[in-house]
């Protein structure tokens, strides 16, 4: 059996059957992005693909028999097949005689929601082709016509719809027939597994987003964007309806909480009065009062960032000597985005984020700075070029890692080190182009979830109780995690609290275990689900 116990799979023992639980699905928007993505799950999950020891054919028929059923669910039909009696039946013949029946039942469907759950009823046919896949894509695209509204129907995409059909029911009687099968399989596979950390139909969402999504269908909860340019989602299941914007920040978690968050002052002060070791510091929303500070902070290591930034946005860091000009350089890149600007001591050590999530540390990173290792032949610009080729790294949050740039504050830290992008370092010379080791920007990450001591959890779990938060990433600044400390030692400082901290870098990171961050706040949401 492939799955032994798997939160999809139910089993019935004296029936020997399978159950595969999906949610439900509203089909009254955009129905063939939640079409393809819970396809796209269902394949990821319970597909052979990823399997040893299977055979091609073996796994040709096995996801055809997964697309076959959700088809015969989705329409509600269950005698359209490809099975022994119908293998001989011509294609246009098996389209013309189920349409009928499938726009009947898709009539009656568009104004409730579908309850999607098949059984594994394997076909009489022992074997499957290229043929049977490519008549399940042709049903798979009417399917989907049939779903549109009716402005959509007689609109530019049902033109594109029905010539595709056309010309796929050509190349289906031609003599070509065997080398288009080949085709056919490498498009299916490529179209679900290019991309692991996608999701078919919401590419365009961030990947932390993306991953809550998939969780969501694992578990049987309904899915639907409210506003996809915002990334808030209702998510119900039964009764139970939930509205989650950006992954975490949900109803558990009051208006305040993230405000207070959102500015680096207010967090500072909140966890100074709960005895917490933050950073001194001094606040500016002018530039020209900023540049005249210099002669209170040189010579002494700082950080310099926006007063509410995210992501990492905006920071310089000098941690040895720097020059007015670099100082007065770091305050633009700041009030670029900000209208208030924090300089801050700079706490030595190792920068970790702790994922805190209700009163729990769930996932704890090592983050390094973005860097390139010198191989004493490229330049830094050409370093940076090859490490961007890594299939992990993306942008816009898509991906578990950023793509590396060049930008202002990059050029400003290889000036601090004395070098430029046409610098070439020596081999294995690790030139670090930021000070901020945010994932965001280019960092890498590391899982440090188990070895981490309890007392360091313990401080990250009272900080974000302190804030009156749910959901967050707290940054701590540790010298020696070996060492034991408590929140009234000095060997760390909390240096950022984040309402909105990326789950990906835990559940994907660069080395390390994959933590499940986004079933766990699924199941802290949706609570009934242990109970089941």
């Amino acid at each position: 059996m492939f799955w032994q116990s798997h939160e999809m799979i139910e089993v019935n023992l004296p029936s020997s059957k399978l159950t595969i639980t999906i949610p439900k699905l509203s089909i009254q928007e955009n129905p063939d992005d939640y079409l393809l993505a819970i396809q796209d799950v269902v394949h990821k999950e319970l597909g052979i693909n990823k399997k040893i020891g299977i055979t091609s054919e073996t796994k040709q028929q096995f996801n055809f028999f997964i697309d076959m059923e959700l088809l015969q669910k989705y329409t509600g039909i269950t005698d359209i097949g490809f099975f022994k009696g119908q293998l001989s039946e011509s294609l246009n013949s098996l389209l013309v005689r189920h349409i009928p029946e499938i726009t009947a039942e898709l009539k009656l469907l568009s104004n409730n929601e579908l309850s999607i759950k098949f059984s594994n009823i394997l076909p009489d046919s022992t074997e499957m082709s290229g043929l049977n896949l490519k008549q399940f894509h042709i049903c798979y695209e009417l399917l989907i016509f049939t779903c549109l509204n009716k402005e959509q129907k007689f609109g530019e995409i049902n033109q594109k719809i029905i010539k595709n059909l056309a010309v796929q029911c050509e190349k289906l009687s031609s003599a070509d027939l065997k080398n288009s099968e080949v085709v056919i399989l490498d498009n299916l596979f490529n179209k679900v597994w290019r991309d692991p950390f996608d999701l078919v139909g919401f590419s365009d969402l961030e990947l932390s987003t993306k991953l809550m999504l998939r969780d969501a269908v694992k578990l049987g909860i309904s899915f639907e964007l409210i506003d996809r340019q915002a990334q808030i989602v209702k998510l119900s299941l039964g009764d139970h309806i939930e509205y989650v914007k950006n992954t975490n920040m949900t109803s558990k978690d009051s208006y305040i909480t993230p405000i207070i968050m959102e500015n680096k002052t207010a967090t500072k002060r909140v966890l100074q009065q709960h005895n917490f070791n933050v950073p001194k510091g001094k606040e500016f929303n002018n530039i020209e009062m900023a540049k005249d500070s210099f002669t209170n902070f040189v010579n002494i290591p700082i950080v310099i960032k926006p007063k509410t930034t995210n992501f990492g946005l905006g920071i310089s860091i000098f941690e040895e000597t720097y020059t007015q000009d670099m100082f007065d350089e770091a305050l633009k890149i700041a009030f670029k985005e900000d209208d208030s600007i924090l300089i801050e001591e700079f706490i030595s050590g190792t920068e970790y984020r702790f994922y805190v999530l209700d009163g729990q540390v769930e996932g704890i990173t090592l983050r390094i700075p973005a860097n390139v290792e010198g191989d004493g032949v490229h330049t830094i610009e050409e370093l940076v070029a090859i490490k961007n080729q890594d299939p992990l790294r993306g942008t816009h949050y898509r991906k578990p890692l950023q793509l590396l740039h060049l930008g202002a504050v990059e050029l400003l830290m290889l000036k601090s080190q004395g070098s430029t992008p046409l610098t070439i370092p020596k081999s294995n010379e690790i030139i670090f182009l930021r000070e901020n080791s945010n994932v965001s920007t280019g960092g890498d990450s590391i899982d440090f979830t188990d070895k981490m001591p309890n007392c360091y959890k313990e401080i990250a779990v009272e900080a974000v109780q302190a804030l009156g938060a749910y959901v967050s990433g707290i940054d701590l600044m540790i010298d020696d995690y070996h060492k034991y400390t408590t929140k009234l030692d000095s060997g760390y400082g909390i240096i950022e609290a984040n309402f909105n901290p990326a789950i990906h870098m835990h559940m994907f990171p660069f080395k390390g275990k994959s933590r499940p961050l986004a079933q766990k706040l699924l199941k802290k949401l949706f609570p009934e689900i242990e109970s089941k």
